[in-house]
């Protein structure tokens, strides 16, 4: 239909309009976090001293498909299939790995760690020392997420869409994820995830590891197994941690 003044074979105002919105609705970008933590909420331990959750924000309008299928080839050829790496298990050689030889979970943990240097993403994780008292620990580590998802407000309000993937066994974490993102932005929504349903949940687990080992590094003390595993301070250092430090938001 033609509206009035306008010349056949034009586009009319009703199209315009219609295109209009079909442009500014193809310009709506999502966003997806993948969420996963290190430690608990127990109180300090010398031996479970840190809590640490990571949030890895993937733009599914960056290209990943060559990188993940990458991967995925990569844990055919190493494990036999599609395999949720477990990181802190893979390094002591726990189970599901205590029957594989050091040499093979090396291999299987570069290969996550090539995927999480190539990948395209970004991350903030945020870690504390652990009270003595739970509450305490749980308190702290709500008020450090708030803040920090505070200082990527910017990043943030570029989308429209904001989907939170976390794992069924952070119920109390899903507590503090609901303040520090649902309650602030309304175009958030927190989905159950299994871990291996997606890639970029290994790569938040990857990070939430790194943040334990390098709290370990900076105290100049690593366990038997993670000496065994990667070597001296230096190693981890300049071949791990230095490389994806450009991952990090803040």
């Amino acid at each position: 239909m033609i509206g009035h003044g306008e010349k056949p074979g034009s586009i009319g105002w009703r199209e315009y309009y219609s295109l209009l919105y079909f442009i500014s609705m193809k310009k709506q970008k999502e966003l997806h976090v993948y969420i996963d933590e290190s430690g608990d909420f127990s109180p300090y331990s010398k031996e479970n001293p840190l809590y640490a959750v990571s949030f890895v924000f993937v733009d599914p309008s960056e290209d990943n498909k060559k990188t993940i299928n990458h991967f995925n080839l990569n844990l055919e050829r190493l494990i036999g299939g599609n395999h949720f790496v477990h990181v802190g298990n893979l390094v002591r050689g726990e189970k599901p790995y205590e029957h594989i030889f050091r040499e093979e979970r090396v291999k299987l943990f570069y290969a996550l760690y090539l995927f999480s240097y190539f990948a395209k993403y970004k991350v903030i994780v945020s870690s504390l020392l652990k009270d003595t008292k739970a509450d305490l620990t749980r308190k702290s580590i709500s008020e450090l997420i708030i803040n920090n998802v505070d200082k990527i407000e910017s990043f943030l309000k570029k989308y429209q869409s904001i989907i939170l993937h976390y794992d069924f066994g952070q119920e109390r974490l899903a507590d503090i994820i609901t303040t520090a993102f649902v309650f602030k932005y309304p175009n958030c929504k927190m989905i159950k995830t299994k871990q291996s349903e997606s890639p970029f949940m290994q790569i938040a687990d990857l990070f939430a590891y790194f943040e334990l080992l390098k709290y370990k590094v900076s105290k100049g003390f690593i366990t038997k197994s993670e000496r065994n595993f990667f070597g001296n301070f230096k190693n981890i250092k300049n071949s791990y941690l230095k490389n994806i430090a450009d991952k990090y938001l803040i």
